[in-house]
C-alpha cells in the first residue's frame, strides 16, 4: 500500500507542475506560499503581533494624550475621532480601545519626556521587527548595521508610517463624518433613486483607499531593501482587498474567540492578538507575493549578476596588482 502511494506522488507532482506551467497565477501563488513558509512568515507574524501589543498601545496613549492637549477646547471633535477609531475595531475590542483612549485623554497632563521616550523606544522596537519580517520575505539575509544608523532609519520609517496613518484616518473621517451626505444635500440630489446605495459604496471605497495608502507604505517602503514598485502596488491592492474582507469576518471570529475558555481567562487582549496575528499574516503573505513576482525576480537576478561582475572585476584588479608587484620584484632582482 505504501509502495503504490509513493508511486502516485511523482505523478501528482508532475501533474501539479503541468498546471503551474499552464496557469502562471497558480505558479505565482505556490511560489508565494513556498517563500512565505521558507522565510518563516508565521513566526514573524507572531513576533510582530507580540511587539505590536507592546509598542502600539504606548504610542496610542501618547498620541491621544497629545491630541487631548490640543483639542481640549474642542471636546466634540475629540469624541468624534474616538468614535471613528472604535467603529473601525472589530467586535468587542472596540470597548477596550475606547477605555484606552479615555484613559489617555484624562491623563494627558501626566505625559512628559519620560512618557514620550518610552513610547518612542517601544515604537522603534516594533517598527524594527516589522521591517525585519517584511525584509525576510524578499529572501534577503539581515546584515549587521551600525546601531544608531539602523535606529535612525527605523525612526524615519516610523514617522512615514505615522503620516500614512494620518492620511488614511483623514480619508476615513471624510467617508464617515456625513460630509458626503451634506454635499449631496447641497447639490439637491438626495431624492435621486439609489443615492443612498451609491453613498454606501463610495464610503466603502474611500475606506478601502485609506487601507491601500497604508499598505503601499508598509509593503513598498518599509522593507530594508527597496521593493519593486509595480509588484508592491499590486501586492498592496491585494492586501487591501483581503484586509477589508478580514475586518468584516473578524467581527464574528474574534467574538467566538472571546467567548472561548482562553478568551474568558485572558480577556479582550486575546482577541486583539488574534486579530493582529491574522492581519500581519495577510500583509507578510502579500509581501511574499510581491517578492516572487517576475519583475522582482528579474531584478534579483540582475542585482546578483551585477554583484558577480563587481567581484570578478575586483579579483581581476587584485591579480593585476599582484602580477605587477611580481614583475617589479623580478626586475629589481635582475
Amino acid at each position: 500500500m505504501t509502495i503504490s502511494t509513493d508511486l502516485k506522488e511523482p505523478d501528482a507532482l508532475r501533474g501539479l507542475a503541468k498546471f503551474r506551467v499552464k496557469w502562471p497565477w497558480l505558479d505565482h501563488l505556490l511560489a508565494t506560499h513556498e517563500r512565505y513558509s521558507q522565510e518563516r512568515g508565521n513566526l514573524y507574524a507572531g513576533g510582530i503581533t507580540y511587539f505590536s501589543v507592546l509598542g502600539i498601545f504606548p504610542l496610542l496613549m501618547v498620541g491621544f494624550a497629545i491630541a487631548g492637549v490640543f483639542l481640549f477646547s474642542r471636546p466634540e471633535l475629540l469624541v468624534d475621532i474616538q468614535n471613528q477609531i472604535v467603529a473601525k475595531v472589530p467586535g468587542s475590542m472596540g470597548e477596550q480601545v475606547s477605555q484606552l483612549v479615555e484613559t489617555a485623554v484624562k491623563q494627558r497632563s501626566a505625559v512628559g519626556v519620560i512618557g514620550l521616550l518610552t513610547a518612542l523606544y517601544s515604537g522603534l522596537g516594533w517598527i524594527g521587527n516589522l521591517r525585519d519580517g517584511l525584509t525576510a520575505q524578499w529572501a534577503i539575509p539581515l546584515q549587521a548595521e551600525n546601531f544608531l544608523k539602523k535606529k535612525g532609519k527605523d525612526l524615519l520609517a516610523l514617522l512615514g508610517l505615522f503620516l500614512a496613518f494620518v492620511v488614511a484616518f483623514g480619508l476615513t473621517m471624510i467617508s464617515s463624518s456625513g460630509l458626503m451626505e451634506k454635499v449631496v444635500g447641497w447639490l439637491q440630489l438626495s431624492h435621486v433613486p439609489g443615492m443612498q446605495v451609491l453613498l454606501t459604496v463610495v464610503s466603502l471605497l474611500v475606506s478601502a483607499l485609506a487601507i491601500w495608502v497604508v499598505m503601499i507604505w508598509v509593503i513598498g517602503y518599509l522593507p530594508r531593501k527597496h521593493a519593486e514598485p509595480r509588484a508592491s502596488l499590486v501586492a498592496a491592492t491585494g492586501a487591501t482587498v483581503l484586509l477589508v474582507i478580514w475586518i468584516r469576518v473578524a467581527a464574528i471570529y474574534v467574538k467566538s474567540v472571546l467567548s472561548s475558555p482562553a478568551g474568558v481567562v485572558f480577556g479582550p487582549i486575546i482577541g486583539i492578538m488574534v486579530f493582529l496575528f491574522f492581519t500581519w499574516r495577510i500583509i507578510l503573505f502579500c509581501t511574499a507575493w510581491a517578492a516572487t513576482s517576475q519583475r522582482a525576480l528579474r531584478g534579483d537576478v540582475a542585482a546578483k549578476r551585477s554583484e558577480t561582475d563587481r567581484d570578478e572585476k575586483s579579483k581581476a584588479a587584485s591579480l593585476s596588482v599582484v602580477a605587477a608587484a611580481a614583475v617589479k620584484e623580478r626586475e629589481n632582482n635582475d
